[in-house]
């Protein structure tokens, strides 16, 4: 008789797979032979045991029986890559080394899409035109970067724009 591998979270379907003689195929339920790819579980029926095809779990009917022998082929999905890296550190640096005036101040950086950004900013002025530093930044760099005013109350906006910088 078969060794049985019980289900536990340590040897799943797993354990079956490395029991198999081949690292491409697989001995179903019927016997046959079938391509690793195609196998979608493993039946541990002392009947019948073996791999399973999406087809053969349907006609046994495993998944709506709940069936105690059935282990279901895990499926490791790959990790999402982010479409864009987000460069907002480096973003945020470019900004205040082209920015000059000591009015304005870029608190944050956020990144929206590819080689765009929106900087956030504080300022006790309001005659500070963004147009040399959005030109500059594109001209340099290749990004896209629109500011938005935070407006915060004039004490604050003095404690954030003559605060230490912590780095």
């Amino acid at each position: 008789m078969e060794k049985i591998v019980y289900s536990s979270s340590e040897n799943l379907y797993a354990e079956y797979e490395k029991t198999s003689p081949s690292a491409y195929s697989r001995r179903s339920i019927t016997g046959a032979v079938i391509g690793c790819s195609k196998c979608v579980g493993y039946c541990q029926y002392h009947g019948h045991p073996g791999f399973l095809t999406k087809e053969q779990r349907r006609q046994h009917d495993c998944l709506k029986k709940g069936c105690y022998y059935y282990i279901e082929k895990r499926k490791d999905r790959r990790p999402i890559l982010p479409a864009t890296k987000d460069y907002s550190p480096l973003v945020l640096s470019q900004i205040r080394q082209v920015m000059t005036d000591e009015a304005v101040k870029v608190i944050r950086v956020k990144c929206i899409g590819m080689q765009e950004y929106i900087a956030y900013y504080v300022t006790i002025t309001r005659d500070y035109s963004f147009e040399e530093c959005k030109l500059k930044l594109r001209e340099e760099h290749g990004m896209t970067v629109s500011f938005v005013n935070l407006n915060y109350d004039f004490d604050t906006c003095v404690d954030l724009l003559y605060a230490e910088q912590e780095e």
